[in-house]
């Protein structure tokens, strides 16, 4: 996606080091988080990945001149967490923490698509060829869902 280069020309990279250590450290924090299913002291499901979630998001914008470095294991960490989740958020037993963790993901992730870049989009590819069918179907909801974020903004792109 070309977003992530036109936010890279209005920040340069040296004028994000100071988010560095604080995006790598806070990516250590919250990738396991998204990753690993939970139960809250409420007993509701997902309370915990959705917070984790909406924290990646916050680093990514803050820190978007240097997330396509990460944007790989960025998008490995949410498309483990959308697989998981697809396994409590449908069938028989529909759990609504589950569902919303991941739209939650979904976003995250189409977001991450745009500032990533290649690494990102790669992860994708992969999963495309190796995962099971859920996950392939989220690749292709990921991508709608980025092209959505751009349209809504204004913005052009030529592929996603």
């Amino acid at each position: 996606l070309s977003l992530g280069s036109h936010f890279q020309e209005r920040k340069g990279v040296g004028e994000a080091a100071p988010f560095v250590e604080l995006f790598r450290s806070g990516l250590a924090v919250l990738l396991p988080l998204i990753t690993t299913g939970t139960i809250s002291a409420c007993g509701r499901t997902g309370t915990i990945q959705i917070l984790a979630l909406n924290n990646v998001s916050l680093l990514m914008m803050q820190s978007y001149p240097i997330v396509s470095r990460h944007g790989g294991k960025i998008m490995a960490a949410l498309l483990r967490c959308l697989g998981a989740a697809a396994r409590y958020g449908h069938g028989e037993y529909v759990d609504n923490g589950a569902v919303s963790v991941t739209k939650v993901a979904i976003r995250v992730a189409a977001l991450l698509l745009i500032l990533g870049g290649d690494r990102a989009e790669r992860v994708l590819r992969v999963a495309e060829k190796e995962c099971i069918d859920e996950v392939i179907a989220f690749c292709g909801v990921i991508r709608d869902e980025a092209r959505g974020i751009i349209v809504r903004n204004g913005k052009v792109v030529n592929s996603v």
